[in-house]
């Protein structure tokens, strides 16, 4: 913008009061000055501006781009946190089930009704179940703590949250 009003004309103003020198009489008076300057095309100063308006257009054109890129970041972590907290819930669901089918095997194994290796095959798929179970909640703890970062939030602990 200094660059730019270096190509502006100007006016100026003087206004001043004191002795006269005009065919020396000495007479006191105002005298004034005005002094238009109409600038000409110097062009390293207009090499200079061109190039800082270039930089500007690469900086805006960086912050539009950084900008496109931090929505899209957030969108895809809010996208991926909502399939992964469907598909904890889910596996939790899962989880419930083998455990329940485990225990009803286990009474069964007691009233004579079952084998003990359909038990250990029952406590084999319950522990699977509790793996993936744990791993599915942790993937949605870990995206949620990316969703705060990407939006410029810590993981707050005290009240699980994100906070600024």
């Amino acid at each position: 913008r200094a660059r730019f009003r270096e190509y502006l004309p100007s006016l100026d103003l003087n206004v001043g009061y004191g002795y006269l020198d005009y065919l020396n009489t000495k007479e006191t008076g105002w005298e004034t000055t005005l002094t238009l300057t109409i600038p000409l095309i110097d062009l390293r100063k207009h090499s200079e501006y061109r190039l800082q308006v270039q930089q500007e257009t690469i900086a805006r054109v960086n912050l539009e781009r950084t900008k496109r890129s931090l929505v899209s970041q957030w969108q895809a972590t809010k996208e991926k946190l909502i399939l992964a907290l469907k598909s904890a819930k889910e596996r939790e669901e899962s989880k419930n089930m083998a455990q329940s089918l485990y225990q009803d095997n286990q009474r069964r194994l007691r009233a004579g009704r079952s084998n003990m290796n359909d038990v250990i095959l029952d406590q084999n798929r319950l522990g699977e179940a509790e793996t993936l179970a744990i791993n599915g909640w942790a993937e949605a703890h870990l995206l949620y703590a990316q969703l705060c970062h990407t939006l410029g939030f810590r993981v707050n602990l005290t009240d699980f949250g994100c906070r600024p």
